[in-house]
């Protein structure tokens, strides 16, 4: 076949090609789209909705939006959860009609002569307002009115159910609104306990405790679980004075972007939860004492007790001495880490226990290394296998001891158990505990 008929077979395979896109799939997705549209209860965008009103039998829910954010309106005055009021109106806006089932006559058969659910929302086209009736004896569906049109429309059941959102789900529930990475001190007072945070430049500090180290993690953790702490139910019919408030029995102060926002607590209860007002709406909530317990109680709880420090990217050998004289080691090369007898292991394998060993945190120190022989050794080693460190392993009965120079520390938690763990995982992904190590 001569080069010119190739040329030519290939240009009309590309045009039909193109042909099948353009007017098959992107027409077929285009018509699908326009149905879908035809459907639509209403012809309206949700960020083009600005109110809604929800009734419900002798109740009333209101939103409003000011800017880009909403507010509750009525029964009473409060920040609203936008994401909450989004999804509502998201769904609202959404709702498809399946077909229509009658026009005028009498509604009431249809559930719709005292609708159960009426809502009613402004948006850039004015107002409207959907009347939700009962539900169609076969299927899923549901019969509902389009303002004052007097057809009666069916829809999926389902569709309605983002507008069945309660008051509390529509309100702000938030504690704070500073986020984490906006607080540039964190103060928590439990009684005459207080414990003071100031980020400055080089971290987290804490002024009035001389020579601690505060755990920049530790304090980011409490910050993030602060965020995405909620109010487990709103007391609107309490005050701080009958709460338990009058003398709060933990106060969390967050400072940023200039301004000041705190929470107050009062003692638990017998069910575990704790009455408490904040600073950035008025009114007391309950909130869930478990909710809390990110909190640290201490300053040890934010101490920074990490006694392992390398840099990674700086370690090309690995030795681990083993119990009996047994050693194993790995060299970084080119195609990975490697043992002198050719055994290999996942860099991601070496990276997670270089994590593990710098995540450990010591309960106490000790004096210098025990006497006995260790579980095992890891000696990480650099270029030209200069030693960078070198940390032993002691099983003792309530855990692990870890020897570094010249001193020892008693681990916390299960950072010791964990630990040997993963070592051990290493080592059977190595295929074994390694040679006799030489006298």
């Amino acid at each position: 076949m001569s080069p010119r008929r190739v040329f030519i077979y290939l240009a009309l395979f590309c045009a039909l090609g193109a042909y099948f896109y353009l007017f098959e799939v992107l027409g077929t997705k285009k018509k699908a789209e326009e149905a879908r549209e035809a459907k639509r209860l209403f012809k309206v965008e949700g960020p083009d909705v600005s109110r809604v009103l929800i009734k419900r039998h002798a109740s009333e829910i209101e939103v409003k939006k000011h800017g880009s954010r909403w507010a509750v309106t009525r029964p009473l005055a409060a920040p609203a959860d936008s994401f909450e009021v989004d999804t509502l109106v998201e769904g609202l806006t959404s709702i498809l009609v399946e077909k229509e089932v009658a026009e005028g006559g009498e509604l009431a058969r249809f559930g719709l002569g005292e609708p159960s659910l009426t809502v009613e929302f402004t948006s850039k086209s004015g107002q409207m307002s959907l009347l939700v009736g009962s539900s169609a004896p076969v299927g899923n569906g549901r019969y509902v009115m389009r303002g004052r049109e007097k057809k009666v429309l069916l829809v999926k059941g389902s569709s309605l159910k983002p507008l069945e959102k309660s008051l509390y789900q529509l309100r702000d529930k938030s504690l704070f609104t500073l986020k984490p990475d906006e607080v540039e001190r964190l103060s928590i007072e439990r009684g005459k306990v207080s414990l003071d945070l100031v980020k400055g430049k080089g971290g987290w500090s804490a002024p009035e405790i001389e020579g601690l180290r505060v755990s920049e993690q530790k304090v980011s953790d409490v910050l993030t679980h602060l965020q995405y702490v909620r109010a487990a139910k709103f007391l609107d019919d309490k005050t701080p004075g009958d709460s338990g408030l009058t003398d709060p029995d933990i106060v969390v102060a967050l400072d940023g972007k200039g301004k000041r926002e705190t929470l107050s607590l009062a003692p638990r209860d017998k069910e575990g939860k704790r009455a408490a007002i904040t600073s950035i709406r008025q009114g007391v909530i309950l909130v869930h004492d478990s909710d809390l317990e990110e909190l640290p109680k201490s300053a040890r709880d934010v101490e920074d007790r990490t006694f392992l420090a390398f840099d990674g990217d700086k370690v090309f050998g690995v030795r681990f001495l083993l119990e009996r004289g047994k050693e194993l080691r790995f060299q970084k090369g080119k195609s990975g880490w490697k043992s002198p007898s050719g055994k290999s292991l996942e860099s991601w394998v070496l990276t997670a226990m270089f994590n593990r060993l710098k995540g450990l945190e010591y309960k106490e120190r000790l004096g210098g290394p025990p006497k006995d022989d260790p579980v095992f050794k890891v000696t990480l080693l650099g270029k030209e296998n200069r030693e960078l460190l070198g940390v032993a392993f002691y099983k003792r009965q309530d855990g692990y001891l870890a020897a570094a120079g010249q001193r020892a520390y008693s681990l916390e938690g299960e950072g010791g158990r964990l630990l040997v763990d993963w070592v051990t995982s290493v080592l059977k992904r190595a295929g074994g505990p390694g040679e006799k190590s030489p006298g």
